[in-house]
């Protein structure tokens, strides 16, 4: 017979299941219900390089390779290919998207749970299924949707990985890659998640770390190598948009001045030789890129937009800030610092996107961070207040 407490440790845990059945209920259906409100309101939506993935999917279609940039998001092209393949057309696309977006955001939930408590995760994935800046792209012919919720279920799926091992490993690799064929910044998941697969392995720590910096360095020589990754960083023409100080996307007026250079060559060597020898002024525009990119604002925005915005976002880096702090040794939360930093690392070397796009790919990650950190915050200002009632008294 099960003594008291085990009863009440059985307990305790149908009521955590059952709470978590609840959240990840109602997240679902706020989902569906925010969803039905975005598709009646604009319907499927094309934007900039819409045509470009449509168009690449029909070659697929045809037999052909797609040429150019498109080959970037072959990932993106075989889920279009497919939609229009089993006659679902672009609203099949969009379909797919939100069927995707609705798994990510109770997987969001179970990642968010692994540091926190019910309430916490809740609110971390209300960030990401009830956020109009980030549900609006849903109904785009466009890969920013598809891509946010990949890079969620693959942060899952590579931790979980790490704690279960064996077949988990496969599962958690072939999401790693279907985020990389979807944009190009899904690449970088793949060194982070061979270092942190590397720092975990059962291995002695020095080998582990050594083990995680040969990998990341064999990952950074293959943008070189490789003649795919190359030609992709390469067609972004970064050496230009280096040499010009080029801080938003397609924005003149936001640049700032760089050192001139006598090199005249062009291409992805050049700009890293550039920046070596500008070390300091790269720097700079290196700052001002993420920094941007952070501060979600643009100054062709409105101001009230541009006010909001920044509120919002400044809120939940708070609470990131103290939930990173307070989960710091938990490998989840190193999993999700590589994740966040790896992106910032990509705007920092291009360039910060020009509707603010390139960070809702992590958002829903800080907002984890944020939840753990609603706890603690909570916990500060209930012993703030009780000293301060304290001393009021006579």
């Amino acid at each position: 017979m099960e003594d008291s407490r085990g009863v009440g440790a059985r307990v305790r845990r149908e009521l955590r299941e059952g709470a978590d059945r609840w959240i990840v209920a109602g997240l679902i259906l706020g989902f569906g219900l925010a969803t039905a409100v975005l598709l009646a309101w604009n319907g499927v939506r094309l934007g900039g390089d819409s045509p470009r993935y449509i168009a690449g999917a029909a070659a697929l279609l045809g037999g052909h390779a797609p040429e150019g940039k498109a080959t970037s998001y072959l990932g993106y092209l075989v889920a279009v290919a497919a939609m229009q393949k089993l006659g679902t057309g672009l609203n099949g696309v969009v379909a797919l998207q939100f069927a995707v977006a609705a798994l990510a955001t109770a997987v969001l939930y179970r990642l968010a749970r692994k540091l926190c408590r019910p309430v916490p995760a809740g609110i971390a994935a209300s960030l990401f299924a009830l956020n109009p800046d980030i549900g609006r792209w849903h109904a785009y012919i466009l890969t920013d949707s598809l891509y946010i919720s990949l890079v969620i279920l693959a942060t899952y799926a590579v931790y979980r990985a790490s704690e279960q091992r064996g077949h988990s490993y496969l599962g958690a690799s072939l999401l790693v890659l279907a985020a990389a064929s979807t944009r190009p910044h899904g690449w970088v998941l793949v060194p982070v998640t061979m270092a942190f697969w590397a720092l975990r392995a059962p291995i002695v720590r020095t080998r582990r770390r050594i083990l995680a910096s040969v990998l990341v360095v064999a990952c950074g020589v293959g943008v070189f190598v490789l003649p795919g990754t190359r030609h992709g960083a390469e067609r972004e023409s970064l050496d230009v948009k280096l040499r010009r100080g080029e801080v938003i996307w397609g924005y003149p007026q936001g640049r700032i001045s760089m050192p001139a250079d006598r090199s005249t060559r062009t291409g992805l060597p050049t700009a890293i030789g550039y920046a070596a020898r500008h070390p300091l002024a790269t720097a700079r525009l290196a700052v001002w890129r993420v920094g941007t990119e952070l501060v979600h604002a643009r100054p062709f925005y409105s101001r009230r937009h541009n006010l909001f915005a920044i509120g919002l976002v400044c809120i939940v880096y708070v609470f990131a800030v103290v939930g990173a702090i307070s989960t710091r040794g938990d490998p989840l939360t190193r999993m999700l610092l590589a994740v966040i930093g790896a992106h910032l690392f990509v705007v920092a070397a291009t360039f910060a996107d020009w509707d603010g796009r390139f960070l809702l790919y992590v958002f829903p990650l800080i907002g984890v961070l944020a939840g753990c950190g609603i706890g603690p915050v909570y916990r500060s200002t209930s012993l703030l207040r009780s000293r301060l009632r304290a001393r009021a008294r006579p």
